[in-house]
């Protein structure tokens, strides 16, 4: 993402107040087989604020200016572990997990804390494509 639309953000809004500079990163998951209806879905949010200026120079797109108050920092200030188990991607992958490892009756991979972009493992008999998470980076 371009610091054009990060300028262009905290310029619309240099005049909106601190409470009222709430913001949501928002992630839904649906898994579905080819031919097939859906199957099971997931939704993961992190709620936070818009920051008056960019911190950090972690993550990418907007984590510079998304303020976390519980940690008092943005999303770019985070380590990779503390992202992952917060983020909303995080948060809609660990709530889809154990409802994919229920729909393979137990076969699947069993839910972690800091899941991260997985990568493809193996293939069930039913046609879903399962998936493992990675090691957490640091």
């Amino acid at each position: 993402l371009g610091d054009v639309y990060k300028r262009q953000l905290l310029y619309e809004m240099a005049t909106v107040s601190w409470e009222h500079r709430t913001a949501q990163f928002h992630c839904a998951l649906a898994l579905a087989r080819p031919g097939h209806t859906q199957l099971v879905t997931a939704e993961g949010i992190c709620p936070g604020l818009i920051a008056m200026q960019p911190r950090g120079t972690g993550g990418f797109g907007y984590d510079p200016l998304f303020y976390l108050p519980k940690y008092a920092g943005t999303m770019a200030e985070l380590t990779t572990t503390q992202k992952d188990r917060i983020s909303h991607r995080g948060r809609a992958t660990s709530a889809i997990a154990p409802q994919i490892a229920t729909l393979l009756g137990g076969d699947g991979f069993p839910p972690t804390a800091g899941f991260q972009v997985p990568r493809p493992v193996a293939q069930h008999p039913s046609g879903i494509v399962v998936r493992r998470a990675s090691t957490p980076r640091q």
